[in-house]
């Protein structure tokens, strides 16, 4: 009888149930074709049971330290972003501001304005995002508020002091 399409198929079928039974991730011999990806992402799931052999076992899992969050200081001198020099200038009729700048190209990252005479106080800009913006929608940055990403990365890698 010849071979139809449909009976090799089933054979093909087949013979694919039986190697994936060899193989099988519950079984007890691992497929070494499948172990870079798969026991990778299988291990990522039992991150609990692992936290759970590991107290019992009494094993330290080293962790990352956690940064420090870099946030806006009340004093802008105390604002000491990584690579960028203050350059304090006279302002304008709101009081003086300080620019923080790239020392290669003069180009402010970071802006304080004392902004005296404004109720909404001393505040913090960052050039990129008010780039292009009409002044009244600048964003406003104020003590204690967290330095956004990935500036906090880029200026603040060390976390802040």
């Amino acid at each position: 009888m010849p071979v139809t399409s449909d009976t090799a198929l089933a054979t093909d079928i087949a013979a694919d149930a039986n190697t994936d039974a060899a193989f099988s991730a519950n079984s007890s011999t691992a497929n070494p074709y499948l172990a870079p990806w798969l026991y990778a992402s299988m291990g990522s799931q039992s991150i609990a049971k692992d936290d759970a052999d590991s107290i019992e076992k009494n094993i330290d899992i080293p962790y990352l330290p956690i940064k420090k969050p870099a946030y806006f200081p009340e004093n802008p001198n105390d604002f000491q972003p990584i690579g960028l020099v203050p350059v304090y200038r006279d302002g304008t009729k709101n009081g003086p501001m300080i620019q923080w700048v790239t020392p290669l190209t003069n180009r402010p990252i970071f802006t304080w304005h004392e902004n005296s005479n404004h109720k909404n106080g001393a505040h913090y800009h960052i050039d990129d995002i008010d780039k292009g913006v009409p002044s009244k929608f600048h964003k406003h940055f104020y003590t204690y508020d967290t330095v956004p990403e990935p500036y906090a990365s880029i200026y603040f890698w060390k976390g802040y002091n």
